[in-house]
């Protein structure tokens, strides 16, 4: 049987000035510089003490745990409670559809007329989406509105905010069951569609997952958009998925989408 070697430990002494300690290391602690590869690491210590090898006089185990005990007590653990949870019903939504619909739905949160308060959108899968102004009150109990905003589309399987155009409003990139959109924040919680003025390319396909991402000295994003398979395939679907999408910028619009593949 192979015996591993003792871990070496360090104590907490009392000493009344505090600066950069050495203590051993094997090159690999983490957190910590190793100086020109030596077995020697260089820390500055946040109290007033240094490191030794234990006491047999049991001096340093007695101010470990005291060291210890107060990293304890300062550390958010210590105080962490556990959140509970209140239902608060909200106007009524459905998602709904047949089988091509059974991959996506969702819920999209964001703050559309700057109340610091966060507003709502559910797919509603064959059912056209629903928008919900959130009319709460600081303190106390969530309350829900529905109200127009644009985005009441059927077919959406998913919601994404972003701000595409950096004008420091809130767009909207909706996933369907057929053509995608990008719907162009106006303010005060109102959308339109920007396809066209943004040369976003929708397609026709089944999307499903959404990912974007800055690129160096881009003020658009580039999105990448998963399918899902080959909704008008009547076989089995095995085989039929379809290419996903990487959309982009070209200034300000978007450059005709790549296709990523193999999407499986």
């Amino acid at each position: 049987m192979q015996t591993l070697p003792r871990p070496r430990t360090f104590f907490l002494l009392p000493r009344e000035k505090k600066g950069p300690v050495a203590l051993p290391c094997d090159g690999k602690m983490r957190g910590h510089r190793c100086q020109n590869n030596k077995p020697r690491c260089s820390l500055t210590l946040p109290l007033q003490g240094q490191w030794a090898p234990p006491s047999p006089t049991g001096e340093g185990n007695r101010t470990t745990a005291l060291f210890l005990g107060l990293l304890l007590l300062a550390s958010p653990a210590a105080a962490q409670t556990i959140p509970t949870f209140t239902e608060h019903p909200i106007p009524e939504s459905a998602y709904t559809g047949e089988w091509e619909y059974m991959v996506g739905g969702g819920v999209a949160t964001f703050d559309c007329n700057g109340d610091d308060f966060d507003d709502m959108l559910l797919a509603g899968g064959a059912s056209p989406a629903r928008f919900y102004l959130n009319s709460s009150t600081r303190g106390g109990p969530l309350t829900f509105k529905a109200q127009p905003s644009g985005l009441e589309l059927d077919k959406v399987t998913g919601a994404y905010p972003i701000d595409i155009d950096s004008d420091n409003t809130t767009d909207l990139v909706l996933l369907r069951v057929g053509e995608n959109m990008v719907m162009k924040g106006l303010g005060n919680c109102r959308f339109e569609r920007a396809n066209e003025a943004w040369a976003f390319d929708g397609g026709d396909g089944w999307s499903t997952a959404l990912a974007a991402t800055w690129e160096r000295g881009a003020d658009w994003p580039t999105i990448a958009i998963g399918n899902y398979i080959n909704r008008r395939e009547e076989t089995s679907p095995w085989g039929s998925c379809t290419d996903n999408w990487l959309h982009r910028p070209d200034g300000a619009k978007f450059a005709a989408p790549l296709a990523l593949k193999p999407s499986y």
